[in-house]
């Protein structure tokens, strides 16, 4: 058992480095185009037709990719201050029920991204005239990055073996 789960944190953390870059590219990416695009639009009076909508498509990646990431980190939006008031054993419980409803959510996403996404297969975007696949594949991916990041901070930090200590 043991060894199956240094080999899953591994992978997490190999996937999660790689995402890491992705995200850091992504992001660069956006910062340039949006720049380029302000600068054509005030100096040169001229406009990018496609930049708007190709950063609008590199921040959903990026927003979905970062959703996976930040689960693993135990980052996502939380009101952290009712599970800090609680005591050490509730407060146990309480990150393991959120962190499976992270799952269910990942799960969500999975599934229905993915049939999203394939309902979109046949149309283009307006500008940069992609399939809307690529663009909606990103709500999947997401999902699933999600999932296996939140299975791997409850593997990381035995919250399910913890659980079974308080009783």
């Amino acid at each position: 058992m043991q060894k199956t789960r240094e080999i899953y944190l591994k992978f997490i953390y190999a996937v999660n480095k790689i995402v890491g870059y992705i995200l850091f590219v992504l992001l660069a990416m956006m910062v340039t185009l949006t720049f380029f695009q302000v600068f054509n639009r005030f100096v040169l009076s001229s406009s990018i037709s496609w930049s708007e909508e190709m950063s609008r498509y590199l921040m959903v990646w990026g927003v979905f990719l970062a959703l996976g990431y930040a689960s693993r980190k135990n980052k996502l939006v939380a009101l952290k201050f009712i599970s800090e008031m609680m005591p050490q054993g509730p407060r146990k419980l309480l990150q393991f029920i959120i962190q499976v409803g992270v799952v269910a959510f990942g799960l969500l996403l999975s599934i229905y991204g993915l049939e999203m996404t394939m309902s979109v297969t046949h149309q283009a975007t307006p500008a940069l005239e992609i399939s809307k696949s690529l663009v909606y594949a990103a709500v999947p991916i997401g999902g699933v990055l999600t999932v296996l990041n939140s299975i791997a901070y409850l593997v990381d930090n035995q919250t399910v073996e913890k659980m079974g200590e308080m009783k």
